[in-house]
């Protein structure tokens, strides 16, 4: 089960997608600064998917800052 620490970063600037057997989670703020400008903060990752990964049926929770997803894998059996 795959864990991301995004303190600061609000639900609705989080983006996940799985696409050719990878999924990709981007994440970012911009915060004002007083007197110096803006501070932008981009988070992306890249995780390639298990073997078996069924990304049609993953659900991700977002709550305290922690970003879970969670995916099922099939597993075969050992012959």
């Amino acid at each position: 089960m795959p864990q991301a620490e995004l303190a600061g970063i609000d639900a609705e600037d989080i983006e996940i997608t799985v696409a050719e057997g990878c999924l990709t989670l981007r994440a970012g703020r911009s915060d004002e600064l007083s007197e110096q400008g803006r501070a932008v903060f981009r988070y992306v990752h890249f995780t390639p998917l298990p073997t078996g990964a069924k990304s049609d049926e993953a659900t991700a929770e977002y709550k305290h800052g922690v970003l879970t997803i969670t995916m099922p894998v099939l597993r075969r059996r050992p012959s």
